[in-house]
Order: structure tokens, then C-alpha cells, then sequence
């Protein structure tokens, strides 16, 4: 049965990243950077006979590296994440998905996740860093996939009136817009930097 809520929920993730993302991207971590260096050369050779091995040493090297912050999403079958970051000081995509059970993907889902990264602004193929195409000939499809692309949709703010309750509390307009009606501009980033902090509290 096909899931007929899968652009709704892509248009809200693709929300979630344009409205909040952009406020805390930056460069990515080193470590995250190697790990994709790693799977494009697994996906350019098809060799990923020290895949798990190098893996894990970029992981255990960079244990102590900034994470990037993650909106989730579950559509169709693919448990995917999504952020925003900064290259040459413009912001790209970085999005992963796994299959939620692990199994093969079949062609109907692959058309699926062609759908969604469409949606969100990647060209599915070109994107890809590795992904279920990757899989060598002979060999079952991937049940994950990592994809990057360049930005190009408008970017948003959050606005908020304490005064108001329910959905009329917050609402998203697009960057720059002046704060009207008792509603201030959400600094996101502020709120980032104050989870953070609480976490490294004794």
C-alpha cells in the first residue's frame, strides 16, 4: 500500500531544516567529513572489505568532535536524518536514511526515496555519496545511503507571541522579515549554545 503521507512529511522536515537549520550550520566536524570520504570511495571501487575497520578508527580519532544536529523523519519505510551545513560559507544538505527493517530495499521503495530527496531539492543520483545503488553487481542493495547537495530554496525564521496559545503562537516567515503583532525573531542558535552548555554542567 502506498504511503500517501510521505510528501506531507517531507514538506514538513524540508520546513523544520529551511526555518532552523541555517541558524546553526557550520563546517562540518572532521570526523563526519572522513566518514564520507570514506563511503565515496567505497561507492567509487565497490570495495568495502575495511569499511567497518576504518570506521571505526575514524570514530574512536574523532570521539570528541561536535555532532551535527539531526531532524529526524520516518517516511515510507526510511528512517532519515537531515541537517543544514556550511561550505565556502553557503549551506548544503546532508541527509542519511536507513531502511527501518533492515531489510533490501525493493524497487518501490527506491522510486519512494527518489520521491522524498526530490522533494527536499537533491537530484538522487547525483547527490549520492553511497547509497543502495552503491552496492556491488552481484551483491544485496544497501539498506542505507547518504546524500549532500547544495541549498537552493529560501530560507526561513521562527517568530513567536507568548501572548498566544496553540498553533497561533508560532509562525514561520521568511528571513528578514520584520517582527510584527507582538511576535520576536527566535534566535536558535542562542538556544543551541544554552543546551549545550547545561549538558557540560557538573
Amino acid at each position: 500500500m502506498m504511503d500517501f503521507g510521505w510528501k506531507k512529511k517531507a514538506e514538513r522536515l524540508r520546513m523544520v531544516i529551511l526555518s532552523g537549520a541555517h541558524q546553526l550550520a557550520k563546517e562540518l566536524p572532521p570526523g563526519t567529513a572522513a566518514i564520507l570520504d570514506l563511503f565515496r570511495r567505497v561507492a567509487a571501487t565497490g570495495d568495502g572489505s575495511d569499511l567497518k575497520a576504518e570506521f571505526d578508527r575514524i570514530c574512536a580519532t574523532h570521539g570528541d568532535d561536535p555532532k551535527p544536529l539531526w531532524e529526524p523523519a520516518d517516511i515510507y519505510g526510511w528512517k532519515m536524518q537531515a541537517t543544514l551545513y556550511l561550505q565556502n560559507g553557503q549551506h548544503w544538505w546532508l541527509l542519511n536514511a536507513v531502511r527501518r527493517n533492515e531489510k533490501a530495499p525493493s524497487e518501490k521503495d527506491l522510486v519512494m526515496l527518489d520521491k522524498v530527496l526530490d522533494h527536499l531539492g537533491a537530484d538522487p543520483k547525483r547527490s549520492m555519496i553511497i547509497g543502495p545503488l552503491s552496492s556491488p553487481d552481484g551483491e544485496p542493495l544497501m539498506v542505507f545511503g547518504w546524500w549532500t547537495w547544495f541549498n537552493q530554496w529560501p530560507l526561513y525564521e521562527v517568530q513567536v507571541n507568548k501572548g498566544k496559545k496553540g498553533l497561533e503562537m508560532m509562525r514561520i516567515v521568511p528571513l528578514g522579515s520584520r517582527a510584527t503583532d507582538g511576535y520576536e525573531h527566535v534566535d536558535l542558535s542562542v538556544r543551541a549554545d544554552e543546551i549545550a552548555d547545561d549538558k557540560n554542567k557538573p
